[in-house]
């Protein structure tokens, strides 16, 4: 019986790390958005991942994985279009995940202070891969 609630509670955490995740990356909008733009001033570009504000649930239910992926990519797509002026650099669109990672100029970073489509951005930094959520 332990083992089982072992699983379960492994699962939940997981679940819930996934569904919270998001949310706790994006703590405040845009809280990195000014040290970017301060960044990108001083280096010419910065690299960064840009979190979209893609409504996946269709009348309460889930949309079929085409659904999404096309909600996604029309949303990238939107935010690209807003940016090609600025020429934006290394883009990577992803296919199931509503962001993209693109290096933007200072001038780029700044046209996106207001726009309700992007929940975050950030830095797009390596980072050693870890197992933490296991313990």
């Amino acid at each position: 019986m332990n083992l089982r609630l072992g699983v379960y509670g492994i699962f939940k955490f997981t679940k819930l790390q996934a569904i919270t995740a998001p949310a706790s990356i994006c703590k405040e909008k845009f809280a990195m958005l000014d040290q970017l733009i301060s960044k990108a001033k001083k280096q010419g570009t910065v690299r960064v991942i840009i979190n979209l504000n893609v409504n996946l649930e269709a009348e309460g239910n889930l949309p079929s994985p085409a659904q999404a992926q096309r909600a996604i990519a029309s949303s990238q797509n939107t935010l690209l279009s807003k940016i090609s002026a600025y020429q934006p650099t290394s883009i990577r669109k992803f296919q199931t995940i509503p962001a993209l990672a693109v290096t933007l100029n200072a001038q780029a970073l700044e046209s996106l202070k207001q726009d309700s489509n992007i929940l975050c951005i950030s830095e797009d930094t390596p980072q050693a891969p870890t197992l933490d959520f296991i313990k």
